[in-house]
């Protein structure tokens, strides 16, 4: 009897986990996010889908001596948590890097994941089960069959999230939210970091070993939603951008040519109100090579960042004067900004460097 009240207690902790992270993401958010709905951060609705989605084990909770229940919770985490961990990391970082191609891997992921679990949790929810022991048996192959094709899905994931990690290492943005690497780098490995959580329980079949399972998994809830609010999140993931010199020295006269040359292209064109707008947009437009333009901009601006934000600083000031019913989160977008908060930081960053001098 006593294992039975330890069973359920750590699968309500871990329940709890579960809805108090779906809460917090839906409704807390920064003062921005109030002001203005549509800024949220591109994977807060399927954070919230995927963690309200536990409900479904709920009847394990309540009577741990069910067969039924207890096959569907321990079938429930390697059936899913790969499929979670890919389509979250594909839903945030692919918004961010403007790709749409994850949309339709991840639709069928979650339709293959959907039906696997599915039976499981109608079966569990129902007063008198369909399914026998002998339908029970065969369908745990269906399980570990889908888990394993989801730790492919993952496993890509992961991979690509990699190269997006290696390709922003090799780019100038001009917003620093064009892809948070430092994010990234605290995230991208989460279906490695969950691998042994998830399988124990299911190849021991062991009640007691799922407990120490939900602790676990309670407390990784508990670091991820630290991870995740807005407020933590976007002081990792918006550090400092510091441009690198190039090896060589440009004459003044020749610095005044390719700026006019740059400043045809991203001025004459506004160009700077591209929000995701990147140093090679801009020199694949020029007929000097990156280096050049790159050097030329650190030497007068102090680096591609600089000069182009400086650009919708200035209109923004514009802006803001000819349209005084906008608010200054529209007036920001529309003067190239991911967002008010990085309108801001680079206000106080300008300001900051005048004081200096």
């Amino acid at each position: 009897m006593e294992d039975y009240y330890w069973h359920g207690m750590t699968t309500v902790v871990y329940l709890v986990t579960c809805f108090c992270f779906a809460a917090i993401r839906a409704f807390h958010t920064c003062q921005a996010t109030k002001d203005e709905l549509t800024f949220f951060w591109p994977d807060r609705r399927m954070q919230i889908v995927i963690f309200m989605s536990a409900i479904i084990l709920l009847p394990y909770m309540m009577n741990p001596r069910s067969t039924t229940a207890w096959i569907l919770y321990k079938s429930y985490f390697p059936c899913t948590y790969y499929f979670y961990c890919a389509a979250l990391l594909l839903c945030f970082f692919g918004s961010v890097k403007q790709r749409n191609p994850w949309r339709i891997p991840s639709w069928i992921a979650a339709i293959v994941t959907i039906l696997a679990i599915g039976p499981l949790a109608v079966n569990a929810w129902l007063p008198e089960p369909f399914l026998t022991n002998e339908g029970l048996e065969a369908w745990s192959y269906v399980i570990v069959s889908v888990s394993i094709i989801m730790f492919g899905f993952s496993a890509t994931a992961m991979w690509q999230v990699w190269r997006w990690m290696k390709e922003s290492s090799d780019e100038n943005y001009s917003n620093e939210e064009d892809f948070p690497t430092s994010y990234a780098q605290r995230v991208w490995l989460a279906p490695i970091f969950f691998s042994p959580l998830i399988w124990p329980a299911y190849i021991m079949d062991s009640q007691n070993v799922m407990d120490i399972i939900n602790i676990l998994l309670a407390v990784s809830n508990i670091m991820l939603l630290l991870t995740v609010l807005p407020a933590w999140r976007r002081k990792a993931i918006m550090p400092d951008i510091d441009e690198h010199d190039a090896n060589f020295e440009l004459s003044e006269e020749k610095i005044n040519s390719i700026i006019s040359e740059i400043n045809t292209y991203v001025k004459g064109k506004e160009l700077f109100l591209n929000t995701h707008l990147k140093l090679n947009n801009v020199v694949d437009n020029c007929t000097y090579s990156r280096s050049y333009v790159s050097k030329a901009l650190q030497e007068r601006y102090g680096g591609f960042y600089m000069y182009i934000n400086s650009l919708r600083l200035s209109y923004f000031d514009l802006f803001i004067k000819e349209h005084p019913n906008y608010t200054k989160e529209a007036a920001a977008i529309a003067s190239g900004f991911s967002s008010y908060l990085a309108y801001y930081r680079f206000r106080e960053r300008t300001r900051q460097d005048g004081s200096k001098d």
